[in-house]
Parts: structure tokens; sequence; C-alpha cells
């Protein structure tokens, strides 16, 4: 039996008094009614009339408490009302002992005790009252804001399911004025059918004479004022006034989403096709132990052989088999668990939770996309695993492992809860299984995917620049070869050789871009590395610079110094096609009557080139492309090339351990720097 005799005693309600009052900021005194003098006051209730302590206003009468006015013919009419109605409630002037005065509310309550009369009086400062009625037009505010500038779409429905109020965000999905949509029945925007019930939930919302909140969640169709449909998700709500019932609408555009669950399950079926070959023993396994298990029912004696058959699985099961009692602790850690996490069953189980080798922060992040989810606030822990288990929801996700010793791995979680007869939780099984290969495999697929991608676009750009630059030195081929046939006399020859001189060049001009393209191909599939030789390097680039004399224009000139040692250990061919392109580029972005100049020096094991012209120069914004594969500058569009050659020159400076600077400005000419560690010195 309850026992209430201690708390009748009167030092239980002295200190029950104390606690009470010490805890309310308002005024609390107790007046004894026949001198009207104060016999009790809290401290709260002094430091509003401005002192310290409480006991400087003991045996004070309660009419110094207001303003010099008359109060007498005041106290007398408060005895009145307070005698006619057992209580008073009123507002007046104050004073403090600051001789500051304040509104109040004060509230009379008279009872008795010890034989005498008294009064409790409590003020309540006016001010509080404003700001408390303020803060109830700020709420007001905030919801005229969240009705407006909220991005889902809020609809509230009366009990004849007509739309009594909409925010903006109705009348941009469905494409109607406001005034349209007051009034008129909710099926003109969800049409209801056999598959859309959800008009029976709000039935069920309208006979219901309490406000509920609510779980309820669909996905239907809407349709617009166009006639256009679309997925929308809805979820209900439901308020009441003091005299009628509403329904709250909360429609969100799901269009985007479903198509992404679509995308979603095309790659996760490829996906399942990949690791369907990992995965088929582990299944095969858990069937036969299923239909083992059916077996087993017909008697005794079979029980004991599965029981026996599931150790086995257990400890021979390349998945990690974790289970725990109804409060999170651990009950069963398998030998694939301990293997894979590297903990002992007997270190983790009766002791710990899953939480032990849970990624925290993954965990708290889940935990506040379940809250949205579930409406309801999961707490980070234990909880965020099985809230969907125990509302009995598929509960099977990608989580990161972390093991004893820190290393993390990702695995594919799946929890089932185990329940009594009576439907009640009585644990939580979790099967993982690792997918570090799985998720290995699925990135090399993706960069896979982004090379075959890289190499198509190469194609079109090879065909692109095929199909433009080899038109031009084709033609001349072809016109100088048709012109020949006409000269046949002997006085003629000058212009034979005139147009023999144009197929040669041209045909020189299709080799080079040909070579420079089987150049890219080779790098592009890795099968070109460095053949490092001993070579003067002065006498190798006099002879390439002898051979490109043919493509000078009018005027133009090669100087070429060079600074001893002369001897460097680089590949000859690569020296060459670095060497080539950029006397080349010179050559044809420098006008006529122009020089260009080459240097060599080797300092060490460092060998620097410069290549420098007084051409039509490269601006700040085409630098910053300059060695991409087949990028021509827009001030180039005149000059004829396929846009590799600087690239060549930068794959084969980098396969040399060395690197290209540019210096250049529109106008004034470019300087290539090429400075590359050599090799075997």
């Amino acid at each position: 039996m309850f026992k209430t005799e201690k708390y009748s005693k009167t030092e239980f309600k002295k200190i029950l008094l104390h606690e009470i009052s010490e805890k309310i900021f308002d005024f609390i005194a107790v007046v004894r009614v026949k001198d009207r003098k104060i016999v009790f006051v809290n401290e709260m209730g002094a430091k509003l009339f401005g002192y310290e302590n409480s006991d400087d206003l003991l045996d004070w009468d309660t009419s110094e408490l207001g303003k010099r006015i008359p109060v007498q013919k005041l106290l007398k009419q408060m005895d009145k009302k307070i005698i006619s109605k057992k209580y008073l409630s009123d507002e007046i002037e104050l004073i403090t002992g600051k001789d500051k005065s304040f509104r109040g509310y004060i509230h009379l309550t008279p009872f008795a005790a010890g034989g005498d009369d008294y009064c409790m009086v409590q003020i309540e400062k006016a001010d509080l009252i404003k700001l408390h009625t303020e803060d109830l037009i700020r709420e007001k505010q905030r919801f005229g804001a969240l009705m407006d500038y909220a991005s889902i779409g809020v609809i509230i429905l009366n009990s004849e399911f007509r739309i009594v109020l909409m925010n903006n965000s109705i009348l941009h999905l469905f494409g109607y004025e406001k005034k349209e949509l007051m009034g008129i029945n909710i099926e003109a925007l969800i049409p209801s059918s056999p598959q859309q019930k959800y008009k029976l939930h709000l039935l069920n919302y309208f006979s219901k004479s309490q406000n509920l909140s609510t779980e309820f969640r669909m996905e239907l169709n809407a349709v617009t004022k166009r006639g256009k449909k679309f997925p929308v998700e809805i979820s209900i709500g439901r308020y009441r006034t003091s005299n009628e019932n509403f329904a709250i609408l909360f429609i969100n555009d799901i269009s985007i989403r479903k198509k992404g669950e679509e995308e979603i399950r095309n790659l996760n079926a490829r996906l399942e096709m990949k690791v369907k070959e990992r995965t088929d023993e582990l299944d095969e396994t858990i069937k036969r132990l299923e239909e083992q298990i059916k077996e087993t029912e017909k008697t005794k004696a079979e029980l004991v052989k599965v029981t026996q058959y599931q150790k086995a699985v257990l400890i021979s099961s390349g998945a990690m088999i974790i289970a725990t009692d109804q409060d999170g602790i651990i009950t069963l850690f398998n030998k694939a668990a301990e293997d894979s996490l590297g903990y002992k069953a007997d270190e983790v189980i009766g002791k710990f939770t899953p939480t032990l080798f849970h990624d925290s922060e993954e965990t708290k992040k889940i935990a506040l996309k379940y809250s949205e989810e579930l409406e309801k606030e999961i707490t980070p822990g234990f909880e965020v695993y099985v809230a969907k288990s125990r509302k009995s929801l598929p509960n099977k996700n990608e989580w990161t492992y972390v093991k004893k010793n820190g290393t993390r791995f990702p695995v594919s979680l799946s929890i089932t809860s185990f329940r009594n007869r009576k439907n009640e939780i009585t644990g939580f099984l979790g099967v993982a299984v690792d997918i570090s290969e799985t998720k290995k495999t699925e990135e090399e697929l993706k960069k896979a995917l982004a090379r075959e991608i890289e190499l198509n676009e190469m194609k079109s750009r090879f065909v692109s620049i095929a199909s433009h630059e080899f038109r031009t030195p084709l033609s001349t081929v072809l016109s100088s070869t048709y012109l020949l046939q006409k000269y046949m006399q002997t006085d003629e020859q000058p212009k034979r050789e005139k147009h023999i001189s144009r197929i040669v060049s041209s045909v020189s001009l299709l080799t080079d871009m040909l070579d420079e393209l089987l150049n890219v191909g080779k790098i592009e599939e890795g099968k070109v590395s460095p053949k490092y030789s001993h070579l003067p390097i002065k006498e190798h680039i006099e002879r390439v610079i002898e051979e490109i004399k043919g493509i000078l224009k009018k005027g133009q000139l090669i100087s070429y110094n060079h600074f001893v040692p002369d001897e460097a250990r680089l590949d000859s061919g690569m020296l060459t096609h670095i060497v080539i392109n950029l006397l080349s580029n010179a050559i044809k972005f420098s006008p006529e009557e122009t020089s260009i100049s080459i240097e060599s020096k080797i300092s060490g094991k460092l060998c620097e080139l410069r290549v420098k012209d007084h051409g039509i120069g490269i601006s700040k914004e085409d630098q910053q492309h300059l060695f991409e594969r087949f990028y021509r500058s827009r001030h180039a569009a005149d000059v004829q090339g396929t846009g590799l050659g600087l690239y060549i020159v930068q794959k084969y400076t980098e396969l040399m351990n060395g690197k290209v600077e540019c210096r250049s400005e529109l106008g004034k000419g470019t300087e290539f720097l090429i400075k590359i560690e050599m090799g075997g010195l």
C-alpha cells in the first residue's frame, strides 16, 4: 500500500512550498488578512520589487506595494470581489523599492490556516504578458512564412475534402491561380482510384475526436491544370479548432526521385550480376539451411541434427553473423566476424553493442536521415541500426565497419528482428558481407567507362582533324598531278619541278601529321618509353635544323647556340620530335623576315633547351590549354596543324623526367624552355 504519512507532515510541506516558490519568477506572497501584513514572500518576488532579500518585505502592509495613491478604497473593493468570487485577478499599478512604477497583473486567492485567514498573492509584470503576446504574433508570422516559402506543397482541407488554404508551392506545382483552388475538392488535383486510397485515410482522420500525429505516407499520381500527370508523395496530418476538424496534406513532386530510382535500379541490376558469383555460395548455404530446418520439425532427433548443422554454418560461413538481445547487447559473434573485425567472441558477447565496430560519424549521419524518414527522433547509437527492423521494414544497407586495429571496410548489412508468439521483439540478427572487392570492381568499371568515353572522344576528334587537315595537302597533290600531265614539252620543265615540289611538300606534311597521330596513339597506349644513349647534342640538333630548313618562310633564319659540355644522355628519337615540333611551330606562327633562336646547355645532370620566336604569340587563355590533345587556338585558325605537336612535346619531356615552360604574349613572340633530368650520367 502506498504510504502518504510523510507527505502530510509540516516539514515536507514547508520544503515543497519553498521549492515551488523559488522556481517561479513571479511575485509569490502570503498576507495575513486581519492586518494585511506580509508573512511570506519568495526570493524572486522580492527581486521583482528591487529587494535582494525576501526578509526585507516581511511584516510590510500590502498597501505599501501600490503606487502612492489612495489605496484603502481599492483594497475594500478587492475584498468584496474576493468574498464574492473566492479569488481576484486584476491589473494595477505597483511601485518598487527604488520608486519605479510598473503595471502588473495581481491574482489573490484566500485560504485559512491555524484559525487565521490568509490570502495568497501572485503578481506578474504586464510587460511579460505583452512579450508572450508578441511571441504569439511572431509564431503566426513564422506559420505564414512556412506556408509562403516552403519548397514542399501544403494544402489544408475541411471535412468535406475541400481546399481552404494552400501555399505558393502548390500553385507552382499544379499551375493554378489561388482563387481557382479555393473551395474545390482535392480530387481535382489527386484523383481517387482503387489504387489511390488516400481518401479512406482522410475519412479515418476526420472520424477521430482527438488531435493525432501520423506516419501515413503514400506515393500517388497527381494531375496539373493542363492535365499532365506526375508522381507525388503525400503525407497527412490533422488538427482541430474549437469547432471543426481539418486535414493537412504535404505534397512533394517525386518525378526526379522516380527517375533517379529507376537509374539506381538499373545500376543495381548490373552490379548484382557482377557480384552474383560471390554470393551464390552463401545463398545456397542459407537455402540448404532453411530446407534442413523444415525437415527437422518432424522429429526431435532431426532437430538435434539441424542444430549441429547451424553451428557448422556459423563457424564456416563467409558472412559475419552477429545477434543481439532487445537492448543491443551482443549474444552471438561467429568465426567470420572474429576474423573480419579482429575481436574475439568472448571480448564482445555480453559486453558491447554493435556500435563498437560501426563508424561513429556515419551513424550520426544516418540517425538524422532515419529521423526524417520515420518522423521520429532516432538517437545516434544502436537504435539507428534496428529502427526499421522494429517497424518490420526492409533493413538492408551499406555500412562502414571499423576493425579493432582501426582499419575500415564496407559491408552489406541485413538486419532482422526476433519476435515471440506475442509479436514482441526479443532480439536482432545481423548478417554482414564484406563488399570491398565489389566496391573495387565497381570503381574499376567506372574508370574503364571513363576511359572508353575518352577514347571515343579522341576518335571523333581524330576523324574531324583528318577530314579537315588532310583535305588541303591531298587537294594540292591531286591538282599538281593533274597539271603535270599538261606539261609535256621540254621547255616546261620548271613548271613540272614546281608542281613536283608542291607534291613532295604536301606528302611530307601528310607524313608528319600521320606520324603525330601515331605517336599520340603509342603514348596513350603506354607503349612508349625512353631509350637512353650518349649523343653529341650540338651535332644532333644541327642535323635536325638542316632537315627542317626546307619549310622556312621567305627571309626566316634559325640561329643556334650550344654551351659546353656537349655530350648528353637522352632518347635521341624523342629529342628529335621535341626540336622538330618546337621549330616547326615557331616557323608556322612567325612572319617572314624574322629570326628563330634555339639554345642548348648541359649543367651537371640537367639538360636545358630554349626555342624563341618573334611570332604572333599566345594569349593567357590559350596557354591554359596549350598542351591538350587536338587543341587549336582561335588565333591559329589559318595555320595548318593537328593540335598534337605541343602535346607530344610535353609527353616526351615528361617521359624523360623533364618539364616544359611557356612564356608568351600576344604580338610579342613565344619562348619554350625544356628542362630534362638526364639518366645514367
